[in-house]
């Protein structure tokens, strides 16, 4: 009877280390991208988020750690060890939340401790006199219980009655954050400005706080994936894992493709593996590389929105309505004409994140100059000369912006008014401009100016922009608090302190410059060489 005891005990405990091994594999196997693999073991992984895949053994050793307990001839013995394993159970599920389904967490935790609160019941009916410690842990667990069940309860019902029949987000924008972050943003803002959007716009600067629920948060919780098509978006496995998610799912998915994008090609799409050779995260959400692969030739027959190169409000407008196929948008724009503004943003229009930020200040901003709309800044157009008006100038500062003519006669323009100018800097690529600038871009300066000689001094004054303290607007990759906490920043920059100066860190603004001191000896000069004989000239340039 014995060896057969032990023979059936070798059952669980072979199947035991056999699920331990699968664990110890899982990571490698993924990797290799063996979906039969993850499906053989579903039971043990499919439940899990995809970081605690581990937990499924956790959860099976707890259930035969309960079924050995028995053995132990005395009850309150019994009952202790059977409420000390659950509540390790316990600690771990509210640590690590890790089924995949988030009611499931709440559902196992709520049941864990309606077990407890059962077995810590049972303990009073024992024949056992258990100690004064012991009785007061026992009481404290119980009220804990009364305590935490109904709240939990309340919880569940109060979501389940309030997502009824209707998913959370209405759009989820899925796109590369190093080449469209920035317009994803702005896409957001726009959306949320309609009244057609009566639901949640998921970004996940905004939303995402766990990377094992963004795909469940694509298959469950979302209504119309929205893909912004830029260069290198189909390069990235988490945006061709979303759109693969939502093909099998069969949501409604609407492209926006943007300037730079190249619509893919078979060749493309028969060779993907050679681009995303690690198929870690496809495996881990029971996807195939073939999986992939249609729902890229899938991609290819969406609705097309097309965005025009020179980004404005009226073409993120268009894009909009087109979007939601109607003409449900309301207009905050002031009825103020931008010739007649005091403040004017400067961005690259070559570069569409550099515009896209540009638009974001403008919206961001227009609800704190709403009693000064003069000073409300306005985005200069591409093409466009800063007004005379100009006082103010916040430049959008992103990797190669002092590159651009426009940027640069943009610039002379506001010296030469001796506008304030402050620095908003967008993304890590932007360099400021050192000593070398001076030498390496007077050529460019040359190019943009009336006054060739003046190039050199011209590019000081660029460079004595960047003496006063730069903010910082992550417009690609910052929240939505963070996004209004700094532009909250820069209005305060803006507006007039109590002496009636702009509160910058230089005390003074680009007055005087060296350009202007360079035009006016020159013009000193030419007058003495017409009026002075050539000793009297000669003294009087050495002066000078």
């Amino acid at each position: 009877m014995m060896v057969l005891g032990i023979a059936v005990l070798m059952i669980p405990i072979a199947f035991m280390t056999l699920c331990w091994h699968a664990v110890q594999v899982f990571p490698k196997k993924m990797q290799e991208g063996q979906v039969r693999f993850l499906q053989a073991y579903a039971f043990l992984f499919s439940r899990c988020r995809t970081k605690r895949y581990w937990y499924g053994l956790v959860h099976m050793l707890r259930s035969l750690v309960l079924a050995v307990i028995p053995i132990f001839p005395d009850v309150f013995i019994q009952i202790m060890m059977m409420v000390a394993v659950l509540i390790c159970s316990l600690i771990y599920g509210v640590s690590y939340r890790p089924w995949r389904v988030s009611i499931c967490n709440v559902v196992d935790t709520s049941f864990t401790v309606l077990i407890v609160l059962i077995l810590i019941c049972a303990a009073f009916f024992t024949d056992v006199d258990p100690s004064d410690s012991i009785a007061w842990l026992g009481s404290t667990a119980l009220m804990s219980v009364f305590l935490v069940v109904p709240a939990s309860l309340v919880f569940v019902m109060f979501k389940r009655l309030t997502f009824k029949n209707k998913k959370q987000f209405q759009f989820f924008i899925s796109h590369h954050k190093l080449g469209a972050g920035s317009f994803a943003r702005l896409l957001k803002m726009e959306l949320g400005r309609s009244q057609s959007v009566g639901r949640e716009v998921y970004l996940d600067c905004d939303h995402l706080v766990d990377l094992d629920v963004l795909f469940d948060q694509v298959a469950s919780l979302t209504e119309t994936v929205i893909i912004v098509a830029s260069k290198e978006f189909f390069l990235r496995v988490w945006c061709v894992v979303e759109i693969t998610v939502a093909q099998k799912k069969g949501l409604n998915v609407i492209k926006v493709t943007l300037p730079d994008f190249e619509e893919l090609d078979d060749d493309f799409i028969n060779n993907y593996l050679s681009y995303m050779p690690d198929l870690t995260t496809l495996s881990n959400n029971g996807l195939t590389l073939q999986d992939a692969q249609d729902a890229l030739r899938w991609s290819r027959h969406l609705q097309n929105i097309t965005v025009l190169p020179k980004l404005s409000n009226e073409i993120l407008t268009d894009v909009v309505k087109q979007i939601l196929d109607e003409d449900g948008l309301v207009n905050h724009l002031p009825n103020i004409t931008v010739s007649d503004a005091r403040t004017y943003i400067i961005c690259n229009w070559t570069d569409l994140e550099a515009a896209s930020t540009a638009l974001i200040l403008e919206c961001l901003l227009r609800p704190m100059f709403a009693k000064n709309p003069m000073d409300f800044p306005h985005v200069l157009r591409s093409g466009m000369q800063v007004p005379t008006t100009a006082k103010k100038i916040l430049l959008v500062c992103t990797a190669g912006v002092l590159e651009q003519e426009s940027v640069i006669r943009a610039l002379i323009s506001v010296m030469e008014m001796q506008a304030m100018c402050l620095p908003v800097v967008v993304d890590n690529g932007f360099e400021f401009p050192m000593a070398s600038y001076k030498t390496g871009h007077s050529m460019l300066v040359a190019k943009v100016h009336d006054h060739p000689e003046e190039a050199e001094a011209l590019s000081q004054d660029i460079i004595d922009i960047f003496k006063v303290i730069a903010v910082h607007f992550p417009a690609s990759t910052g929240s939505q608090t963070e996004l209004d906490t700094q532009a909250k920043e820069i209005a305060r920059r803006l507006k007039p302190s109590g002496s009636g100066r702009v509160t910058f860190s230089r005390s003074e603004s680009l007055r005087f410059s060296k350009s202007e001191s360079v035009r006016m000896s020159a013009s000193h000069s030419e007058s003495v060489r017409m009026s002075a004989s050539p000793s009297e000239a000669a003294a009087e340039l050495d002066t000078i």
